[in-house]
């Protein structure tokens, strides 16, 4: 059945419009634009454009900005009137374009000899509150024929600087407590809306009162006695006027305020938009007072504030990947309070209207706000106002609302007792018709929402099946603490449990003592093989670590632990950001061997395959699932099964089962992360005749089969998939619940394990039992080594984020545990610190978390309609913002998004393969078949076809090919300026050129210059993420498609440059676009190669200008290297001054990253298009021929030899003439074949 509409409402300007009227006689025009364009000469912001790709730009240049005039002098009063109403109504809704500057109209209106009108129009993404009075007093200042002195800090060293706050402590804890918040976040309110959307341009208007200065004292003077903010006050005001009419009492409200952070004197002077936002939510419709709320609303604002290091956009980014990035509004009702500010000690108010006077008119919108409630205070009177968008909400609705908003503080205002009242609000009727009889499902709700362990209830009229169908949210469970009383029995007495006999005990000893020291060494060295920390005295930061190392972004967090754990064994000493290797320690011969047993052998096996990988495990070249699983499962059985810590566990775990079992013939039992049933072997045996269900899980499909035919024996086993990660279909459990749940080594993989842990209290019956078995050793080197490049896709959301660790030791479990609503039994071995570094744990299920349906259902009263009740647990209700029930209606899926067909078409033929079936662009990974093993293998596969972005989290928000294929994309968007128009010629054919070796396309400047053409360079702005040749080409290809959407194409690599051209040109061809290439001077890769620093920097000095260096370089630090470089380098005349340590270091770590690209790449093959080669005579000696490189290149290209050097092809004067004739001789002669 066809749905509603649902309004989007993009397309509109976030702008505000002034006017005010001037007369001449005390307001000069040419003075007004002369101080105009100081303004923007200060301020960076006001020199700002958008590019396509939504990417800020700060233009360092723009022309003077002229003021635009309207010549009304000679129309009569009503013609005039009329033009300015055409004006206003032109300039309220105009939609400026983001990427063309200027981003801000100031116009003027003559309307006689002596006055005119201003008008002013400014976007919003240039200000916030503050930066109207910045630019008023700047505007004032340079009017009065004052110098505007430059500022020292810009707004994008502001931003710059808010970014570095995210490697702090407080930005880390405050992101994981909005992550834990936005799970359980209700939508937005949802409001009636309109019968139907409206027509053409959206519109605002504007609905205002007032509140006199003696009541609003005495209102404040009630909230000071509730220990409440006024802000605070009427943001529950506000709330629960929305509640009357809202579908749900549960909602979110957007609450913006104002965040300059005082990172530098000089914040305060500076015009941006400090914006943010903060999410209320509200949990409302149980009778609350408005006192109750207020104080309420309070505590969770302060909660919300204490955790402000996170920019509220950064959340509503977030919550739009929630979300699916619907172009539904995510929070399209807003709270914005002005109260209490002061500029310079002026209200608000006072402070904008003090340089031009009082504006004739304002007029503000926002796009997707839908309602923006604004709150100030003016001359001691509250002044509020409601913006709203027009025929979005229900007609009459705004007006009704504002009524009651006025009535409701009006009535508090006078008659304080009202604080502590219940307001008697008119409410909407949400009724609809079934077969004649009027259903009110907020009825139904409210009694569901009484029944034990409910927090709220919804629901849904499915007219197809004419049924109700209700959903259900179970309260969350609540934290347990250590109290007596919370102390729970023994199913069985400890010392029944089993323990390691001393021999196996010593065997595990000796085992965990050798495989520790073989990780360590494996790591070091490995750190050494790359010219990382091999001489006392070297510094390296972890971005540097990663770039020698090549390795995956995700990779970040284990190289973080790899480096702590060589600062712990003395091997490293962290200074800030960098890690000094310390001078080597002796070494003492330890003896440590592996013992004989099977299970030891093939751990050290497997641990020296990890380390012989490192190097590919850590590029992407490897799966580390692979080594693994490999080609049996040797490895597992060591791990998980065969080892006599994990037989003694098992044996504990399976012992304790039966003793809760008593008497029962009717258990059911879910195991969790199953996988090779190590654990299910000890359990089946052990509750036979007392099961009735055995459900086992995991998250591959692979390990269903296998446990399928290995338990074929066991009728009441049944397969299952099972994310801990994901929401749980309570319909694909007992309805009872589970009376045990077993997780043997599995919950250390959930992102975030208090979460998972909840999700597992909602499957067990009140009582229920958690039988919980994990590694409690956080140090581990083994499994640094080894396990840990697993571990490291896990992208963790709770604590271990601080740390990286994996692993949780026990005390850090208990408390996890208890958080989720168990209480604690016991633990074994008893000690938090033993030798057998596992731990088994036993936790019961406290409160009601799994809801009995069939219960709550017979608690009910009648309804007054016939339809059947279908009553089903959730675990949130999710919610469009603001949608309208109906019996008519229906989901509908979301729409493709457009990916590059290529793309699409390249990871579609990799799922083909690898799912075994037919997929399209709507396909589901895991609907398919997917699951995370398959998972692991297509995004290595990706990685290695150059998609460094690809990983497990972006495929698990977006299993749809298409949605996944899009995150490929917008992780190839990087922030930096390309494609930089170099020249801008009368031949109207573009070229791109590729940066060389130091990132810079500077130096094709001069050939730009002579080819009179259109050239834009592409430069190395941010590679750091890039782990090859291949996937930097890929990026440039997408700046290239920027600027040229279709072929054909002409593209130009010099030195390095024509690796990334050759690359490139391969890309657009596989697009089926036609390319011509033009290579100058290829060089070879193995002429780029070094070893170490000291070994860059010589290769660096035999450029155009030689540097000469110290025989001594090598024995110096790093840091005086690099310096004692930039020092000859300068007296060389290559640099004119020499930079910033710090900036020299960048720059040294960028060429470093650039040219380890090129020494890994693959050699050129040889494309079907037209190639240009010129080549110069005067080569270095020590340089191999290009010929080694581009060998398949000879016999297609069209080769030409110029007399000069490799520099003086682009650098001399006289060459470059030469150069460009030939480079355009060869244009035009194959300007046919680049056309079809």
């Amino acid at each position: 059945m066809a749905g509603p509409y649902r309004p989007d409402y993009g397309g509109v300007a976030c702008h505000v419009l002034f006017e005010w009227d001037k007369a001449y006689a005390d307001f000069d025009l040419t003075r007004f634009e002369h101080a105009w364009n100081a303004l923007i000469t200060r301020h960076d912001m006001l020199r700002m454009v958008i590019d396509s790709d939504g990417r800020q730009r700060i233009l360092q240049d723009t022309p003077w900005y002229r003021l635009p005039r309207n010549d009304l002098r000679e129309l009569s009063p009503d013609q005039q009137q009329q033009r300015l109403q055409d004006i206003r109504e032109d300039m309220s809704y105009r939609v400026l374009p983001t990427d063309c500057w200027p981003l801000f109209e100031v116009t003027v209106s003559e309307l006689d000899a002596g006055h005119c009108r201003l008008h002013m129009n400014l976007d919003l993404l240039l200000f916030d509150v503050q930066s109207f009075k910045v630019m008023m007093d700047d505007l004032a200042t340079a009017y009065a024929g004052q110098t505007l002195k430059p500022l020292e800090l810009t707004f994008r060293d502001y931003v710059m600087a808010d970014l570095a706050q995210r490697d702090s402590l407080q930005w880390r804890q405050a992101w994981r407590y909005w992550q834990d918040t936005l799970e359980q976040l209700p939508g937005a309110p949802q409001l009636p809306l309109a019968d139907s959307p409206p027509k053409g341009q959206p519109r605002f208007r504007t609905v205002q009162g007032k509140l006199g200065a003696t009541q609003w004292d005495r209102f404040k003077a009630h909230c000071q006695r509730l220990a409440v903010t006024p802000s605070a006050a009427l943001l529950a005001l506000f709330a629960q006027t929305l509640e009357s009419v809202s579908r749900t009492p549960e909602f979110t409200l957007n609450l913006t305020y104002f965040n300059r952070r005082p990172l530098h004197p000089q914040v305060q002077q500076l015009i941006g938009d400090f914006t943010s936002v903060l999410l209320i939510d509200f949990q409302l419709g149980h009778g609350e007072s408005p006192g109750q709320v207020m104080t309420s609303t309070q505590a969770r604002l302060w909660q919300r504030l204490a955790h402000t290091a996170v920019n509220g956009v950064e959340l509503m980014r977030e919550l739009g990947r929630r979300q699916g990035q619907t172009r539904q509004p995510a929070m399209p009702v807003v709270f914005t309070s002005m109260l209490g500010m002061s500029l310079d000690g002026k209200a608000i108010d006072q402070a904008m209207t003090s340089t031009l006077g009082d504006p004739v008119h304002v007029f503000t919108q926002t796009p997707q706000v839908w309602l923006d409630h604004q709150v100030m205070e003016i001359d001691g009177e509250l002044v509020f106002s409601w913006y709203c968008m027009e025929d979005v909400l229900a007609d009459g609705l705004i007006d009704s609302l504002f009524q009651t908003y006025c009535d409701l503080l009006q009535t508090l205002a006078d008659q304080p007792q009202g604080f502590d009242s219940r307001p008697g609000l008119p409410r909407h009727d949400w009724t609809v018709n079934l077969d004649g009889e009027q259903f009110d499902p907020q009825r139904l709700e409210a009694q569901l929402r009484r029944a034990p362990g409910v927090q709220t209830a919804r629901i849904r009229v499915d007219c197809d099946s004419r049924t109700l169908l209700g959903e259900l949210v179970a309260q969350p469970p609540n934290a347990v603490d250590d109290t007596p009383c919370a102390a729970q029995p023994l199913p069985l007495p400890l010392s029944d449990l089993p323990q390691l006999s001393d021999a196996q005990r010593q065997e595990v000893d000796l085992t965990w003592q050798a495989l520790e020291s073989l990780a360590r060494e494996g790591i070091l060295n490995t750190l050494q093989k790359h010219g990382l920390f091999s001489e006392a005295g070297q510094r390296h930061d972890l971005a540097q670590v990663m770039t020698r190392l090549g390795a995956l972004p995700q990779f970040a967090g284990l190289l973080r632990q790899w480096l702590a754990m060589l600062c712990q064994q003395g091997h490293l000493q962290q200074d800030g950001q960098h890690y000094l290797t310390l001078p080597a320690q002796p070494v003492q011969a330890t003896g440590e061997t592996l013992p004989v047993a099977e299970w030891s052998q093939t751990l050290g096996t497997y641990l020296e395959a990890c380390i012989e990988q490192h190097a590919e495990l850590l590029r992407g070249d490897c799966s580390p699932l692979s080594l693994l699983f490999g080609n049996s499962d040797a490895v597992v059985k060591a791990l998980y099964s065969n080892n006599p810590v994990l037989h003694c566990l098992n044996s504990a775990l399976a012992q304790t089962a039966k003793a809760l079992a008593g008497t029962r013939r009717d258990l059911r039992v879910l195991e969790v992360g199953a996988g090779t049933g190590a654990t299910t072997r000890h359990l089946l045996p052990m509750l036979e005749g007392h099961l009735s269900e055995y459900r086992f899980t995991d998250v591959s499909s692979l390990f269903l089969t296998q446990a399928q035919d290995n338990f074929v024996a066991w009728p009441q086993l049944t397969c299952s998939i099972l994310d801990v990660n994901q929401p749980v279909d309570f319909r694909q459990h007992p309805a009872q619940g589970y009376d045990l749940i077993v997780a043997v080594n599995v919950m250390h993989d959930a992102a975030h394990v208090t979460r998972s842990l909840k999700r597992l209290h909602r499957l067990l019956r009140s009582g229920g039992h958690l039988l919980l078995l994990e590694a409690t050793e956080r140090d581990s080197a083994l499994q640094l080594a080894s396990i840990g490049f697993i571990e490291g896709l896990s992208n963790f959301e709770d604590e271990r984020s601080e740390d990286d660790k994996a692993m949780l030791d026990l005390p850090r479990w208990r408390t996890a545990v208890q958080a989720s609503g168990f209480s604690w039994v016991m633990n074994w071995p008893q000690e938090a610190d033993h030798s057998m570094r596992q731990h088994f744990m036993l936790a019961r299920a406290e409160g009601i978390s799994h809801l009995d349906v069939a219960a709550v259902a017979e608690q009910l009263e009648p309804h007054s309609t016939q339809w059947p009740l279908a009553l089903r647990q959730v675990e949130q209700l999710f919610t469009a913002p603001a949608a309208r029930q109906t019996p008519q209606q229906t989901s509908e899926s979301a729409p493709l998004k457009e990916v590059d067909p290529a793309l699409l078409d390249a990871v579609s033929q990799l799922w083909r393969e690898l799912l075994g079936q037919d997929i399209n662009a709507d396909s589901d990974f895991f609907l398919s078949g997917g699951d995370s093993l398959i998972a692991t293998r297509m995004i290595a596969r990706l990685n290695r076809m150059g998609h460094s972005g690809s990983s497990l989290r972006n495929l698990f928000d977006n299993p749809r090919l298409s949605d996944f294929c899009s995150t490929l994309l917008d992780q190839n968007v990087q922030t930096d300026d390309n494609p930089l128009a170099l020249a801008r010629g009368r031949n109207e054919l573009s070229l791109f050129v590729f940066h060389a070796s130091d990132g810079e396309v500077s130096a094709y400047l001069p050939l730009a210059k002579a080819l009179d053409m259109q050239v834009f360079g592409l430069q190395a702005a941010n590679t750091s993420g890039t782990d090859s040749l291949k996937a930097l080409a890929a990026r440039y290809l997408h700046a290239v498609r920027r600027q040229q959407r279709n072929g054909p194409y002409v593209l130009l690599g010099w030195s390095y440059g024509s690796f990334l051209a050759e690359e490139t040109a391969r890309l657009l061809q596989r697009q089926g676009e036609r390319v011509r290439l033009i290579l100058l001077d290829p060089v070879c890769r193995a002429d780029f190669r070094f070893d170490d620093r000291p070994g860059l920097l010589r290769l660096m000095a035999q450029g155009a200008k030689r540097i000469a260096l110290p025989d001594d370089l090598e024995a110096l630090p790093p840091a005086e290297q690099l310096s004692v470089f930039m020092s000859s380098a300068t007296q060389a005349g290559v640099l004119k001054t020499p930079p910033r340590p710090q900036q020299a270091e960048q720059w040294l770590q960028r060429i470093e990253h650039l040219m380890t690209l090129l020494t890994r790449h693959s050699q050129p093959r040889q494309l079907d298009l037209p190639c240009l080669w010129l080549s110069a005579e005067g080569r270095p000696q020590h340089w191999l021929p290009a010929e080694q490189d581009w060998q398949e290149w000879t016999a297609r290209a069209h080769r030409e030899s110029m007399p000069c050097d490799h520099w003086q092809l682009l650098l001399d004067t006289d060459q470059v003439q030469r150069t460009a004739a030939a480079i355009s001789a060869w244009l035009a002669a194959t300007n046919k074949e680049s056309h079809p």
